[in-house]
């Protein structure tokens, strides 16, 4: 018999996996499930994810330059780097578009409000260790856990942007558990939430939501030997 590949689980799959696990299947191995004869359908990428992400990429230069000591950071720099990040994603992918963003012009604005808002906000109530860090470790299944941390600060502070406020518990925990296994102290669990509205609407602030971190762990080691379960019986 064969030996089963190590299978890479990344925090952001696990509310996925709650939610439907053939959709994380598909997303984390599809070169395998094609090979079980499974067609797979092309999705286009949702723009609130896209948003998302382009509002990730000028968060992170803002607090970049609040780390090496900027007094005032390059808001224009920020704005230009969340546009840059949407274009190059609007390149490389087919975008779904929704009411509250109908179309480039109205995702370039809101990329820019929200970037405003988190600086507004959030940018002097942290004071990161670490920013987008990349961590790893093996589980005890023999798997990896492998995830990006948007904010390390003695703990978690991940930044979330859409229409509507998920509940992410299990990939915060899977951060948290990934900063000890790492050999640091994990002592918060903080989602930091951007609501993507019309650009005729205000922008509303950043909703502040911390969590449990024993409670948050326990969730993600639940749901991540379940992947590691169902994953070993389907191999």
């Amino acid at each position: 018999m064969s030996q089963i590949p190590p299978l890479t689980i990344r925090p952001s799959s696990l509310s996925m996996y709650s939610d439907c696990a053939r959709r994380t299947a598909a997303r984390m191995l599809p070169i395998q499930v094609q090979e079980w004869g499974y067609r797979l359908r092309r999705t286009p990428t949702h723009i609130g994810a896209a948003v998302g992400t382009a509002t990730h990429t000028a968060a992170a230069f803002l607090l970049t330059e609040r780390m090496i000591g900027a007094q005032i950071p390059n808001m224009t720099e920020a704005e230009q780097r969340g546009i840059q990040a949407l274009d190059e994603q609007r390149e490389n992918n087919e975008i779904g578009w929704d009411q509250t963003s109908p179309n480039v012009n109205t995702a370039q604005q809101q990329i820019i409000r929200m970037a405003k808002r988190y600086r507004i906000d959030m940018l002097d109530k942290l004071e990161p260790a670490a920013i987008e860090h990349p961590l790893s470790t093996e589980t005890r299944a023999g798997n990896v856990l492998q995830g990006r941390l948007d904010v390390m600060q003695q703990g978690v502070y991940d930044l979330k942007t859409g229409v509507r406020q998920y509940v992410n518990i299990s990939q915060y925990g899977a951060y948290s558990l990934l900063i000890r296994a790492n050999g640091m102290e994990s002592m918060v669990v903080v989602e930091n939430y951007l609501k993507r509205v019309p650009v005729n609407n205000e922008q509303p602030p950043v909703v502040s939501t911390s969590f449990d971190v024993g409670l948050a762990e326990r969730v993600a080691a639940v749901t991540i030997a379940a992947i590691e379960r169902d994953y070993a019986t389907f191999m």
